[in-house]
């Protein structure tokens, strides 16, 4: 009310109109990056997948939609992931177009309607590394070698 009075009646709407109409977007691209794929996995390639899109949706969306670098390594900058996803795709599954995300969640969905357990088994290129680090007797912590050295 008070911003009424005072003249600034679209400073309401500039904050709340935002979750209205840009929540669309957060919904399309976040959905099929998790959705249907196999849980309670040690390798992330499996349970996270990227996807390429555009430069304007890669921007808005913060350029999450490399998800599975994020996902194995956290610290690094979302401006920086695409770079990381560069260095690393050898091992990586070909990331998917939004349409073809869309299409196999779809698809896997249809399955899982049919078979409850169903989860979509990723494949990896040939060439793909697996490699897991036992965690140390003295009790790591979550966050493993970016851990300042008094934690780990």
């Amino acid at each position: 009310m008070q911003s009424f009075v005072t003249g600034l009646w679209v400073l309401p709407v500039i904050f709340t109109l935002f979750n209205f109409t840009a929540n669309w977007l957060a919904y399309l691209l976040g959905l099929p990056q998790h959705c249907g794929l196999q849980e309670n996995v040690a390798d992330f390639r499996k349970s996270v997948q990227s996807i390429t899109l555009n430069p304007v949706f890669e921007f808005l969306y913060w350029h999450m939609n490399w998800h599975t670098e994020h996902h194995m390594y956290a610290g690094v900058p979302c401006y920086n992931l695409k770079k990381l996803h560069q260095a690393v795709k050898d091992d990586m599954p070909e990331p998917r177009s939004l349409v073809g995300v869309w299409r196999e969640m779809l698809e896997t969905w249809e399955r899982q309607m049919i078979d409850p357990t169903y989860q979509f088994d990723t494949p990896l290129p040939a060439t793909a590394q697996f490699k897991r680090h036992r965690i140390s007797e003295e009790g790591e912590t979550s966050i493993g070698e970016l851990a300042p050295k008094g934690l780990s």
